[in-house]
């Protein structure tokens, strides 16, 4: 991996950094979004304190962050796999942000940022179906991964029916973009358990 790489991997993941749900929220509402429900940086708090437009404007933002680490890579010539690894850093950025103290959301809006640009009729066709299971559901989490896991079947059946001769690490990949977001739910969800028992055990006598 050459020096070029390494700081292609690196720009996504300080885009991937740049929270749109944060600087809105301290552009619009002067306010910390962060001290807004449980922490992390959610667009349900975001719309609980600022709205839908701010809301869908973060989204939106968001996407094209994840969008532009891919197009970045790309237009640099990078072989796939760092044009993979750049989306994930761009992910992991999100979740993780350099610039809130390695605080960040669950990374939604980059996935589809960043597979809209690597495949885009499988993101299209997983985009079609998750807003019908959103319409019907609404649970934006569930939504994200049938979408996610619509992309990699279409990539399959491309592979199969098409003779797309997709390489097996993209028809993976989608898979593999998903798991920060569910390692910052379980992240998220511990911390909410310490807070709730330390709460809770405050009467306790300390020894």
């Amino acid at each position: 991996m050459g020096m070029q790489s390494l700081l292609v991997i690196l720009l996504g993941y300080l885009l991937g950094s740049v929270s749109w749900a944060y600087v809105i929220g301290r552009l619009i509402g002067k306010i910390d979004i962060r001290e807004a429900g449980d922490g992390h940086i959610s667009a349900a708090a975001l719309r609980k304190r600022l709205g839908l437009a701010a809301t869908i404007t973060s989204g939106f933002l968001d996407f094209c962050m994840g969008a532009l680490a891919i197009i970045i890579a790309r237009a640099l010539n990078e072989p796939q796999i760092i044009v993979m690894v750049t989306g994930l850093a761009a992910m992991t950025g999100h979740n993780w942000s350099l610039f809130l103290k390695f605080q960040g959301g669950l990374g939604a809006s980059i996935i589809q940022g960043v597979l809209a640009v690597l495949v885009f009729w499988p993101f299209a066709i997983g985009a079609l179906l998750a807003l019908i299971s959103q319409r019907i559901i609404r649970k934006t989490g569930v939504s994200t991964v049938i979408w996610v896991v619509t992309v990699t079947l279409v990539l399959i059946i491309q592979n199969l029916f098409l003779h797309q001769n997709h390489s097996p690490d993209l028809i993976i990949y989608p898979l593999v973009l998903i798991l920060p977001m569910y390692l910052k739910r379980f992240q998220i969800g511990h911390m909410t358990l310490n807070d709730y028992v330390t709460s809770h055990l405050r009467w306790l006598p300390k020894g």
